[in-house]
């Protein structure tokens, strides 16, 4: 939600084309990611990956607050 209550999701997809952006991550370094990289996360309304857990620590690390999603293999057909 945002100041006035509405869904983010809802409103940001109003503004502009919706896609996917797929971003590779570092596996051990965190100093290794891009800045080209942190700065699509950063623009990103949702953030969807395999492990939440590993990549709220790269969230957190980088001040980087936006909603996740899980998607593995055992979840796929619910997500």
């Amino acid at each position: 939600m945002d100041e006035n209550g509405h869904d983010i999701l809802q409103v940001s997809s109003k503004r502009r084309e919706e896609m996917l952006i797929l971003v590779s991550t570092p596996i051990g370094n965190l100093g290794d990611i891009s800045q080209r990289a942190l700065d699509t996360l950063q623009s990103a309304d949702l953030v969807v990956s395999e492990d939440t857990r590993k990549t709220g620590f790269l969230l957190n690390h980088f001040g980087i607050k936006k909603p996740q999603l899980s998607f593995r293999e055992d979840n796929e057909q619910r997500v």
